[in-house]
């Protein structure tokens, strides 16, 4: 393990020479690609003292007296890719990069090219995975090494023996003795899970919501409420039986227009006969006082 950590600990220190040695090749690639250009723009020209044309040599001059080095080194800052170690790094910059207007159009453009974009993003992803790769290795020898601590620690603890039935029964009612002569200690009870603590937290925010009105209860809400009295039942409106009994009459004429006339009758007079009152004398029969005469009552 610590032969792998060392291995990665060199490849991040090393990776600024070949970020330097990619890009330079790059430069150095992208370069004579636009000195070829260059040179057949200026053959293509017929006028040989026109303004482009001169234009264009003074480019060529440039593009042949910039290094890949000097690219290259520019390409570095941009990218933010520095030794490990180097105290200076704004004496890496070459000094004709700030002086002459044409080489900064060159680096202008060589940062704009593609070959370039490729490159730099081919050189952070790597610089990605190396650290990456590092920090796992130190973090792996770390829960290494907490084990190997452990193991130690475990070796070093004694395993006790066995007690015989007689000790145990013995500790056991020396330990009743104890209980009885001390004061039960409460019970500790665990601490609520998340979840709940968050469900409780709720329903104690809707309830404080419900009494101030800013809440409207549920139906089940409420009957729990109102069997703990903090909610008064609803009042049940006296002309609601009322209003029922209308509806029912209502219906069932409607159901009597509905139909044919003589079953219209026929169910009219079945209404009647359960909505008729008695109306006949009522005869009682008392064998002590009338001798057994029937006496009658008219209602």
């Amino acid at each position: 393990m610590d032969k792998r950590i060392a291995d990665a600990e060199k490849k991040v220190s090393n990776f600024y020479f070949l970020a330097k040695k990619n890009l330079t090749r790059a430069a150095k690639k992208w370069l004579n690609v636009k000195k070829l250009n260059v040179n057949k723009q200026v053959k293509n020209i017929g006028n040989k003292e026109s303004v482009e044309a001169k234009n264009l040599n003074v480019q060529l001059e440039c593009l042949k007296a910039l290094k890949p080095l000097a690219l290259a080194d520019s390409a570095l800052l941009r990218l933010q890719i520095f030794e490990i170690g180097a105290s200076d790094t704004k004496s890496k910059t070459p000094v004709s990069i700030e002086d002459n207007k044409c080489e900064k159009d060159i680096i202008k453009k060589w940062f704009n090219s593609q070959l370039f974009q490729t490159e730099s993003k081919q050189l952070i992803e790597t610089r990605r995975k190396r650290n990456r790769e590092l920090r796992h290795l130190k973090e792996r020898l770390g829960r290494k090494e907490r084990r190997k601590d452990f193991a130690e620690i475990k070796k070093t603890r004694k395993s006790k023996a066995l007690p015989s039935q007689q000790e145990m029964f013995l500790e056991a009612s020396t330990a009743s003795l104890n209980n009885n002569q001390q004061k039960k200690k409460p019970h500790r009870k665990n601490r609520l899970g998340q979840r709940e603590r968050k469900r409780r937290a709720e329903a104690k925010e809707r309830e404080e919501g419900i009494f101030n009105r800013e809440l409207k209860p549920n139906r089940k809400e409420r009957r729990e409420l109102e069997k703990r009295g903090l909610l008064k039942p609803k009042k049940k409106k006296p002309n609601e039986l009322q209003e029922s009994a209308k509806s029912k009459q209502v219906n069932e004429t409607k159901e009597l227009s509905e139909h044919h006339p003589s079953w219209d009758a026929k169910r009219k007079k079945e209404l009647a006969e359960k909505k008729a009152k008695f109306s006949g004398k009522k005869m009682t029969f008392d064998d002590e006082s009338d001798g057994g005469y029937a006496s009658s009552d008219s209602d």
